[in-house]
């Protein structure tokens, strides 16, 4: 809709008839609301999601996030070219669950730290694949907290994913630190 002054607004409308005591229609009613702030919001949430998909895309990681309980709620879909699980098979598990065993107390280890700092931390471990494949991952993630220091969720990039035959055996099969 264009006002009076010439300045355009997004509106959303609505009518209902009048009608006399015979039930023919004799007017309208119209309503009219300004929803030009909710298009604006919408807009920048569609700029905000391509933006966060470019940055993404360029980093040749993926992302993940993580609820209060450790399970995927979200997971791009690059996981698929460096777990080999495409994203839906893992929403609702445990990280954990694809750590290698023999990394699993280090990798909570380091999270507690995390949590207890209310800090960012940074690891490389084993994962396992679907085919039981072993390959190495480095993962940079903060876990987010509220006030009283409970956990909320947590988010995760993994920068650089390796197979174990191209990882060096002579370094340190692990690397933690929280900053």
């Amino acid at each position: 809709m264009i006002s009076r002054t010439g300045t355009e607004f997004q509106i959303a409308d609505s009518a209902a008839p009048i009608r006399d005591k015979n039930g023919r229609i004799i007017g309208v009613i119209l309503v009219f609301q300004d929803i030009s702030d909710q298009y604006a919001i919408q807009a920048a949430l569609r700029e905000s999601d391509e933006r966060f998909r470019h940055v993404n895309e360029a980093t040749g990681g993926y992302i993940w996030e993580v609820d209060s309980n450790f399970h995927y709620t979200y997971v791009t879909d690059k996981c698929l070219q460096v777990k080999g699980f495409p994203a839906e098979q893992l929403l609702g598990h445990n990280p954990f669950e694809f750590i290698h065993p023999d990394d699993i107390p280090s990798s909570k280890r380091i999270l507690q730290e995390a949590i207890a700092k209310n800090s960012t931390f940074s690891c490389i471990h084993r994962n396992l694949t679907p085919t039981g494949d072993v390959y190495w991952e480095e993962v940079r993630g903060i876990v987010l907290c509220d006030d009283t220091g409970q956990v909320v969720k947590s988010v995760v990039q993994v920068w650089a994913s390796m197979s174990a035959s191209r990882r060096n055996r002579k370094s340190p099969a692990w690397l933690f630190s929280t900053h």
